[in-house]
């Protein structure tokens, strides 16, 4: 099912894929090391609250935001910059979680008069260098087998919570993630 608000900027840079939903003060939520827009969305819905409009963004090299737009974290950045401009968009607050952290880090450094407040949640620094597990690159490969992705998300969602736990360990905000329906529909 296609979301409607889904929608793609053209940027100096290229294509920016986001959602924007809500009204009112304006977040921009950035997704970590999987996903893109819809985890930036469920990011957005977990920990913040109705009153405000979310701009949730696919980061470069993700989803429908090719690698091109910004391959470094200043780059990213800059990226955001012009994203809210052209959206007539003066100031954000951010919030990134995991690999989001670094850009949204330099955005507020980069761009302080378009950062009204900067929320990291369990967001690295800069960049990592432990070694990254070939349990990882293997599912990578494996993602791009349109059959493996359906089995993945079959097993998944039936075990929802188990599946959810993973990445939100506080019980409250579990619960309140499956409860929301927009959450959930992504």
């Amino acid at each position: 099912m296609e979301n409607p608000n889904l929608k793609i900027l053209n940027t100096s840079r290229g294509p920016v894929e986001y959602l924007d939903t809500g009204n009112g003060e304006v977040v921009l939520s950035l997704h970590g090391a999987m996903g893109g827009y819809d985890q930036a969305q469920i990011l957005a819905r977990t920990i913040g609250d109705s009153d405000y409009r979310y701009l949730s963004l696919s980061r470069p090299g993700y989803l429908g935001t090719p690698l091109t737009t910004g391959r470094t974290p200043e780059e990213q950045a800059d990226l955001y910059a012009e994203f809210i401009q052209l959206l007539n968009v003066k100031q954000v607050i951010v919030i990134a979680i995991s690999g989001g952290g670094p850009s949204a880090i330099h955005f507020a450094l980069r761009h302080r008069d378009k950062c009204r407040g900067l929320v990291l949640v369990s967001t690295c620094g800069g960049k990592a260098n432990n070694k990254i597990p070939l349990s990882f690159h293997i599912m990578t490969v494996l993602a791009k087998w349109p059959a493996f992705v359906t089995m993945m998300k079959k097993r998944a969602e039936k075990n929802l919570k188990q599946t959810l736990h993973r990445s939100i360990s506080n019980s409250d905000i579990l619960e309140r993630t499956l409860r929301d329906v927009d959450a959930m529909s992504l």
